[in-house]
């Protein structure tokens, strides 16, 4: 299941890929444009992969090496700065991996968010978690607001 979005298999549900985008960007902690930018970009990094993690620069790097992998600014368009800072309100950040495997180790490495993310300093790579338990429930939720409309 990790790297993958759940929901779609989930038989319970038959949502088209629009459907599941306009759920996930109606989600509860996703309030500004800029969040709901990201966030689709992040799930479908997500759906495109089968690991556990998304592997990614915020900006791009200066290395003449790194230059294969393209960057999220670069990708989405827009300055890293403002992406931390809406990745902020529905992601929480460490600074480095021991923090978040502190926090993974305590059952908390998601703090009631979508997301999580450490940087790795030797890399300049930022390594993306889903939550999937918790995406899982705000879509299903989701979906049942408006099956009952």
């Amino acid at each position: 299941m990790y790297g993958k979005i759940s929901y779609f298999e989930d038989s319970r549900f038959d949502t088209s890929r629009s459907e599941y985008i306009q759920a996930i960007t109606s989600l509860p902690l996703v309030k500004r444009e800029t969040q709901r930018l990201l966030i689709k970009h992040l799930e479908n990094l997500f759906s495109d992969s089968s690991d556990e993690c998304i592997v990614k620069f915020w900006e791009e790097c200066r290395e003449a090496y790194i230059h294969k992998d393209p960057s999220l600014d670069g990708e989405l368009g827009l300055p890293a700065e403002m992406l931390i800072k809406a990745f902020d309100g529905f992601g929480v950040r460490y600074p480095n991996e021991q923090a978040y495997l502190k926090a993974n180790r305590a059952g908390n490495e998601f703090q009631g968010k979508y997301y999580c993310a450490f940087y790795d300093s030797e890399s300049n790579y930022t390594i993306f978690y889903r939550n999937h338990d918790l995406l899982d429930t705000e879509i299903a939720k989701y979906f049942a607001s408006i099956e009952l409309d």
